[in-house]
């Protein structure tokens, strides 16, 4: 009796083998996949289990032969949306929903500008994030979105430093702007009317002086002019006058004066 069993299992065996064994031939021009698997399981005895009016919609153009039903069955749907696997002798076609890209990412950036000291909201500052321009509006508010996940963020303010920082999204920063101080030399303003005491002239040797500016010179009003003549380089007063000979209405070596074109 147990000789029996060993030589019909052994028989099971063999065929089993012979079978895998077999080389597959799928010849299909253009052609539905659910008609390529009925074509198989007619000339080959293979089962399937799959929806037909999906699997109607994928074509199959090929001509080749496989050395397994595995490979026949992973070439078969290697370009389609679709799976197998194998419950008992059955293969069971099954959809696959692939993944759906990536969304990218936007990352929100979002901030306001004040004055360090006060808190006055600046409007209409000037900002640089990651290259490219933009402004807060009249409340000082700004927004950037971007897929970069850290920004660079440059600030400029008329009067105020500029400033040069990193940010980061998903925040609401508020930004202190630092006002610039320069020191201004002290600026006197009077009343006075300032005028020229002497003008150069064109031609050579000639100065002219201007008299309306005497009230202003020291001295007494009336005699400060001629004191400041009498200052000026090649000028003598009349109590000083030389016995050399004169020239040009004047002594030797001395300037020659005239008051309104007039020696």
């Amino acid at each position: 009796m147990t000789r029996k069993y060993i030589i019909i299992i052994g028989l099971l065996i063999g065929l089993h083998v012979s079978s895998s064994a077999q080389e597959i031939s799928i010849s299909a021009d253009n052609q539905p996949l659910s008609e390529v698997l009925v074509q198989l399981r007619d000339s080959y005895g293979m089962a399937f289990s799959f929806d037909d009016a999906k699997l109607r919609k994928f074509l199959v153009t090929l001509d080749n032969e496989f050395q397994n039903t595995e490979a026949v069955m992973d070439f078969l749907l290697k370009d389609f949306p679709l799976a197998w696997e194998k419950s008992g002798e059955v293969y069971v076609i099954y959809s696959v929903n692939p993944e759906p890209p990536a969304k990218p990412v936007n990352y929100l950036l979002t901030g306001r500008i004040a004055e360090r000291k006060t808190m006055e909201f600046l409007p209409f500052a000037s900002i640089a994030i990651n290259g490219a321009g933009t402004v807060s509006d009249e409340n000082g508010y700004f927004s950037y979105r971007s897929a970069d996940s850290i920004f660079n963020v440059q600030i400029s303010y008329i009067g105020y430093y500029r400033t040069d920082t990193v940010l980061y999204p998903d925040q609401n920063h508020l930004i202190r702007l630092i006002p610039s101080m320069e020191q201004l030399e002290e600026v006197v303003i009077t009343d006075r009317v300032l005028e020229t005491f002497l003008y150069s002239s064109d031609q050579a040797g000639v100065v002219q002086m201007n008299h309306k500016v005497s009230r202003f010179l020291p001295g007494s009003s009336n005699n400060s002019l001629f004191n400041l003549l009498s200052l000026q380089p090649g000028i003598s007063a009349a109590t000083e006058s030389l016995e050399n000979l004169i020239i040009w209405g004047s002594y030797e070596g001395q300037s020659r004066i005239i008051f309104d074109d007039m020696v």
